[in-house]
């Protein structure tokens, strides 16, 4: 290599160098205070988009966990008003049942009779005013509606009380137990309305479960999910501490190199003096 005064070739390779350490220094200063492991696009173009599309699947979970739980809510107020339901019906089937003795005159039967119209204009109020953010439960009309469990928008489950728990959904409107013949009558009517309570307990229990699963399955996947966003987005602040660390030292030694590489064209000055 030529010794040249008027072009120092020793300094353009360190102050070249300098900049790449302070740039080394600036990438790892930049990720350890954001925590990002890209903080633009030319890092990894195709990290960023994997991570992304990761971050925004952990959004979605969030959203399904939220969905889930809005399901969860409105089943245990449908089983709620169901458990107050079965219960009247047990007490009307009692009433039932003591009417259906030949001891009871008819001012016993007229007692028994307006105390059992009370309880089942109970059961339509019950049914017919339980509402979960606006929309009625029981009352036959709250069906199908579906509730997204997971990533995709497929992964849903359905929600729905086909069931109209009113006096004239579950057939208890007309009791009466004016005779014996008629109470017996009312006993098998209140008989099948138990029935239908029960199976639409069942259906939500099942439901419950189901939820309840999926819930899990929900905070499972954003766990994991969330782990792999990490390793392609978020920062190694252990390794860029480390890294800044070599820049910063580098960044040291270039500094004094190019001080000292600066200084070689007035040593040259010295071989014409």
């Amino acid at each position: 290599m030529v010794a040249s005064i008027s072009t120092n070739i020793h300094a353009g390779y360190a102050s070249a160098n300098l900049r790449g350490s302070i740039e080394e220094t600036k990438t790892s200063a930049i990720r350890m205070s954001s925590g990002k492991q890209i903080t633009k696009a030319s890092d990894d173009a195709a990290g960023l988009s994997i991570g992304s599309g990761l971050k925004t699947d952990v959004e979605t979970l969030k959203a399904a966990l939220k969905s889930t739980s809005q399901a969860s809510s409105i089943l245990s107020v449908a089983d709620g008003i169901l458990a107050n339901i079965g219960d009247i019906l047990g007490r009307l089937r009692s009433l039932a049942v003591t009417a259906n003795s030949g001891a009871m005159g008819t001012n016993e039967r007229n007692y028994i009779d307006k105390e059992m119209d009370a309880l089942v204009a109970e059961v339509t109020r019950v049914a017919g005013n339980t509402k979960f953010n606006g929309s009625v439960l029981l009352d036959g009309s709250f069906t199908a509606k579906t509730f997204q469990v997971g990533v995709s928008s497929t992964d849903t489950i359905a929600v729905g009380f086909s069931q109209d728990m009113r006096a004239t959904g579950l057939s208890i409107n007309a009791l009466d137990v004016s005779t014996n013949a008629a109470a017996v009558t009312s006993i098998t009517a209140i008989d099948a309305a138990i029935n239908l309570v029960k199976t639409e307990r069942s259906n939500v229990g099942a439901l419950q479960s189901t939820f309840g699963f999926a819930a899990s399955n929900i905070e499972t996947s954003m766990l994991n999910t969330n782990a792999a966003r990490a390793d392609y987005l978020d920062a190694d602040i252990a390794n860029e501490s480390s890294a800044f660390s070599g820049s910063a030292t580098k960044v040291q030694a270039g500094v004094a190199v190019l001080a000292q590489v600066n200084t070689l064209p007035q040593n040259l000055l010295k071989l014409i003096s």
